[in-house]
């Protein structure tokens, strides 16, 4: 079906904000208490509207959602039918755009030279190569924000070259002219980051959100030392994680949330093997902040992004501060379906990861273990059945079954052995099999012909 035209759109929404209007007058009136009384508005804006007595929240809510859909489709429609601006391709292969990514190119290799030429000379002490490195970028943070109104592109791989001055100089003060101590390090670093967030959110652009969350992973390996202990590194990573769902949560960039899960569950990783195997003495110095990580890291990753989706698709009168809802963006149905797929994925491998890393943590009994993950997958098996009875999260009850199966499955595998174990797997795999053909769930009958076969 094919878009209307321009102009009838406009005529609607013309005659709904006009509706709006007559809505509020006379709903100002019925606070006052004055007798009702016929609202006199203009008749060349109000020939084709009717004004009724009265609007439920129900009415409110579905006029709020056909004006933004005809905003939305009317945005669509202008920037199609507009032969104004090129396409993106087209401002790529423009003499214009190369001609200043090359300028800008050929500055900075100048720049390069002069400052090794600089060094090589003597005339640059430590001290001064580090303030030319601020000086750098608080320099191209000022052209980034001049130009982000007319050369938006050109203005954010600015903003991404000044943060990159900024955590080179830091790496550069500490680990290579040592002027400064660690901790001031990690305080500047950790200011740069808070700084691109901040400007993340005041521009409303996710991609400078993805550069500080990427300096933020790299400032501990930037700043590594042999003095380092893992209970700093697990506080400075929960922080992060927290910021980032933070921005998540209000501002719905997935590209960030995706990053950051990533980047956690890498730092966690490399946080663990640098510190495994972990001896008898180290109980209480080690395992039990590197736990504690794991636990807030799956918490934030598994209910950050559920709440998110419940919030999202309430009334948009409700959302918190800032918060931008789902609808607010156009979405194809294949989209839609691949980000279920995408979060089906997220909210199934989390408590696996989970398992896995407290595994390499802690050298329990396989009895001991398999207890522990018995009561996780009772935990999700729960939370599943309680997902399946509400209609907001039904869809995401598969995602939560299939990692209680999992864990279940692991548990009987550490408690069990032998034909114990055989005749467990089998009951399981009939009870899966009964489930899937009774609540129609074909994942849960493959799980049963996997445990089967």
């Amino acid at each position: 079906m094919e878009d209307a035209p321009l102009g009838s759109l406009e005529e609607r929404l013309e005659r709904m904000e006009a509706a709006v209007v007559r809505l509020e007058r006379l709903t100002a009136k019925l606070q006052r208490s004055e007798p009702r009384e016929a609202v006199q508005v203009d008749e060349a804006r109000t020939s084709t509207a009717v004004v009724p007595e009265a609007i439920s929240p129900e009415e409110t809510f579905r006029l709020y959602e056909e004006k933004q859909r005809l905003l939305r489709k009317m945005q669509k429609s202008r920037k199609e039918s507009s032969d104004v601006s090129p396409s993106w391709l087209n401002q790529m292969l423009s003499t214009e755009n190369w001609l200043s990514k090359f300028g800008i190119a050929l500055l900075l290799f100048g720049l390069v030279f002069l400052f090794k030429f600089s060094i090589d000379q003597g005339w640059l002490t430590p001290t001064v190569r580090l303030l030319f490195g601020l000086g750098l970028g608080l320099g191209l943070i000022g052209f980034s924000g001049r130009l982000y109104e007319g050369r938006k592109n050109l203005s954010l791989v600015l903003f991404g070259g000044s943060v990159a001055a900024f955590f080179t100089t830091g790496f550069a003060a500490v680990q290579v002219f040592s002027l400064v101590s660690v901790t001031v390090g990690y305080l500047f670093l950790v200011g740069v980051t808070l700084g691109a967030f901040f400007f993340s959110l005041k521009q409303d652009e996710s991609l400078m959100s993805l550069v500080a969350v990427i300096g933020g992973f790299a400032t501990p390996f930037l700043l590594y030392t042999p003095s380092g202990t893992l209970p700093g590194l697990m506080t400075y990573l929960s922080i992060l994680i927290a910021c980032a769902c933070a921005i998540y949560y209000y501002r719905g960039w997935r590209a960030l949330m995706g990053l950051t899960i990533l980047g956690g569950w890498c730092v966690l990783a490399i946080g663990l093997i640098g510190s495994a195997p972990f001896s008898a003495e180290e109980a209480a110095g080690d395992r039990w902040p590197m736990q504690l990580g794991i636990l807030f890291t799956w918490a934030a990753f598994a209910l950050v992004p559920f709440y998110r989706v419940l919030v999202s698709g309430r009334d948009p009168s409700s959302h918190p501060r800032f918060f931008r809802g789902d609808q607010d963006r156009e979405e194809s149905e294949q989209q839609r379906e691949d980000r279920g797929r995408y979060l089906m994925l997220h909210f199934t491998a989390t408590p696996l990861l989970v398992m896995v890393f407290s595994g390499f943590v802690w050298s329990l009994p396989d009895y001991i273990s398999g207890l522990i993950v018995l009561a996780a997958a009772l935990l999700y098996g729960g939370v599943a059945r309680m997902q399946h009875r509400s209609e907001a999260s039904k869809r995401f009850a598969p995602a939560h079954a299939l990692a209680a199966v999992v864990l279940l499955t692991t548990s009987l595998s550490l408690i069990l052995s032998g034909n114990e174990l055989f005749l467990a797997w089998t009951i399981e795999a009939v009870l899966l099999y009964e489930i899937g053909l009774r609540f129609t769930g074909k994942h849960t009958r493959w799980l049963a012909h996997i445990l089967f076969s």
